[in-house]
């Protein structure tokens, strides 16, 4: 018969450093704040978001500004979402974004537009 030790191991202490491993290998692909919204790059996502949200909703949005966001790379796609301003005539809307982009054949795609308060 197993003892009384045995099943504390098996049924409390081993599920615990089983979980500690996970969370190591989950904190190696974490999603990196973009720590320069106003970027480039960035323009170039914000920009392209708002082209796609002008396209499908038959809106006439300018692209104001990336205000923040993150970004997540696994394999050779990078996911990225980020907060966008942006200008429909006189009035001004915040929108999270979330696409990812595979640079290895110039690829970009939006999959989620979600308008914030």
């Amino acid at each position: 018969m197993i003892s009384k030790s045995l099943w504390l191991f098996i049924l409390v202490i081993l599920p615990f450093f089983a979980s500690i491993d996970l969370v190591q290998v989950s904190a190696k692909d974490s999603w990196c704040p973009i720590t320069q919204p106003r970027s480039h790059e960035m323009v170039e996502y914000g920009k392209f978001a708002v082209k796609e949200m002008n396209e499908l909703g038959g809106t006439h949005m300018a692209f104001e500004s990336v205000l923040q966001g993150a970004t997540l790379k696994e394999g050779e796609k990078v996911y990225i979402r980020f907060e966008l301003s942006v200008k429909d005539g006189y009035d001004r809307s915040r929108y999270m974004v979330n696409m990812y982009e595979v640079p290895t054949i110039q690829f970009k795609k939006v999959t989620n537009i979600r308008k914030l308060p």
